[in-house]
């Protein structure tokens, strides 16, 4: 099916003459964004797709359109093009530029579009750890099932999602990644059950940011096979990718269940974050971190028709020990001779005994106890700071917005951490969500989130490392003791009955705590419409 679709697409575009025009929709929207800190807060501008800067007060317009084709009872063809301007006209953007070609139920996607990765509500979530809606949408080129399907002679008991997406980050990241230009793989794999009073799903999602340009311009080698498969590879140069895998890896487990009470749709989900080590056979079992919730929603006009929880704990990540071995700054490779050697003459030249030592395991076992304090190999795996790479698009972090910056950092406090980019990703947060009718044409939403927040691993003096703390209690250290954050924000929508193509929008946020408190604002208003079709 995979090489059919260039034809697909080709007949497609010369038949267009007989394509049925369907409903043309077109919006201008105006947002402005403002915070007595010279900035808004923390929910007025993080979930927003990326629209907002968040280091000043933001205004924009956004007009846009989409406009459906369709071929027959199957073909289909979706179009939508949004621009945002800027009132710095130099930082516009195009926000939204993308055709979608459907057979049935199977999608091949392109294009920069609104998109998202293990989240269950764009509305009320704090986000995702793969792909939220925080950052500006990702160039993409997909194929797949994005919705739930039917599986075969299961009589619709059981169903399958699917797909894999190929993706550009085309911006200019070497003010906080080793590499520019990297390409974005994506794919996911989901069953559920369907019909029954509990219906429970499990899937699987990977990504990986890989390939790219270093800072004069020299393309990486990409060696596609093993950022699939997550292995590792020596055809990029890079140590890291030879030991560990090609890229950033991330990774979740996700599993849950959906259930429907009387008018309330229920979805309970749990996530295993993985990236690293923590994936593996031997150390997923001492995973302990997660994203979880759960969100019960009606498509009713109800004072209450939606209640989200969610509840995430980013601390571990793997463990305490150092990710890999290093012997007096030199990486071990514990399958190479040469190293093994080394760690002989090493150690054996400062009085240990390592006659008994014949294999690599009694070797792992050996380095554990005597430089990793006990600890197993593979922790400290720091989320989205991957040694090359960041989990960032055009200055915002695609996954959780909960994770902080340097940006961000000195923004709220003037203070400049001396670590890797995403200077806070440990994090344990307890977030809410609430939303319903006042009117029948106005709307209201709330949500309030506590966060807790550990930094990173700079307290060690990073992750290889055992200085800092663990040889000074009184090591001085930003994130030291406890630094509770909290974000709030309450919203409204009103669309007048007697103008129904406009809709306004207020949102009032307070974000207060020990990083910063701030107060502040998002005005919107919108107009609405669209040209229908009576062309067969």
């Amino acid at each position: 099916m995979v090489k059919r679709l260039p034809l697909l697409v080709f007949v497609l575009l010369v038949n267009f003459s007989y394509a049925r025009i369907d409903t043309l929709q077109y919006q201008v929207k105006g947002y402005a964004a403002m915070g007595t800190e010279g900035y808004a807060p923390h929910w007025i501008t993080s979930n927003q797709w990326g629209i907002f800067n968040d280091s000043i007060n933001d205004f924009l317009i956004m007009p846009g359109f989409k406009l459906p084709f369709t071929f027959g009872k199957k073909f289909r063809i979706e179009t939508g093009l949004d621009v945002a301007i800027k009132y710095k006209l130099d930082q516009s953007f195009f926000f939204q530029a993308y055709a979608n070609f459907s057979y049935g139920k199977l999608k091949l996607i392109f294009g920069k579009q609104k998109y998202t990765l293990g989240q269950y509500d764009l509305n009320l979530s704090s986000g995702s750890f793969l792909v939220s809606n925080n950052a500006e949408p990702i160039p993409r080129l997909g194929i797949g099932f994005y919705d739930y399907v039917d599986v075969p002679f299961t009589k619709g008991y059981l169903q399958i999602k699917a797909a894999l997406n190929h993706g550009w980050l085309d911006n200019d990241r070497l003010h906080h990644s080793q590499l520019n230009n990297p390409y974005l793989h994506e794919k996911f794999l989901y069953i559920r059950t369907q019909r029954i009073p509990i219906n429970p799903y499990i899937g699987f999602a990977h990504m990986a940011l890989y390939g790219g340009e270093d800072k004069d311009g020299d393309k990486i080698p990409v060696d596609y096979k093993a950022v699939f498969l997550a292995n590792g590879s020596s055809l990029t140069g890079f140590h890291s990718d030879a030991v560990n895998a090609v890229g950033e890896h991330l990774g979740t487990l996700d599993l849950g269940f959906y259930s429907r009470i009387k008018k309330y749709n229920i979805i309970f989900y749990f996530q295993k974050p993985i990236t690293d080590n923590t994936g593996k056979t031997e150390n997923f079992s001492r995973n302990e971190d997660y994203f979880g919730g759960i969100t019960i929603k009606t498509n009713e006009r109800k004072i209450f028709s939606g209640f989200l929880y969610e509840f995430i704990d980013t601390r571990q990540q793997g463990g305490l020990g150092t990710p890999d071995p290093i012997v007096d700054g030199k990486f071990i490779s514990l399958w190479k001779e040469e190293d093994i050697e080394f760690l002989e003459e090493y150690f054996s030249s400062r009085g240990h005994n390592i006659s008994s030592i014949n294999s690599e395991s009694e070797w792992r076992a050996f380095l554990e106890a005597n430089i990793n304090y006990g600890y197993r190999f593979g922790g400290r795996v720091d989320f989205y700071n991957n040694y090359l790479y960041r989990h960032i698009y055009k200055n915002r972090i695609i996954g959780t917005p909960l994770f902080i910056t340097k940006p961000q950092l000195k923004k709220m406090t003037g203070y400049e951490d001396d670590g890797l980019y995403i200077v806070n990703n440990r994090v344990k947060a307890h977030h809410f969500g609430l939303n319903g009718f006042i009117l029948n044409n106005l709307s209201y939403k709330v949500m309030f989130t506590y966060t807790k927040n550990e930094g990173a691993w700079q307290e060690y003096e990073g992750r290889f490392s055992w200085g800092g703390i663990a040889i000074d209690p009184d090591y001085e250290w930003f994130w030291k003791g406890d630094i509770i954050q909290y974000y709030s924000m309450v919203g409204f929508d009103y669309t007048p009955e007697k103008m129904d193509r406009w809709n306004f929008t207020l949102s009032l946020g307070y974000d207060f705590g020990d990083l910063d408190h701030n107060f502040g604002a998002m005005l919107g208003i919108a107009f609405r419409s669209a040209v229908v079709f009576h062309r067969e």
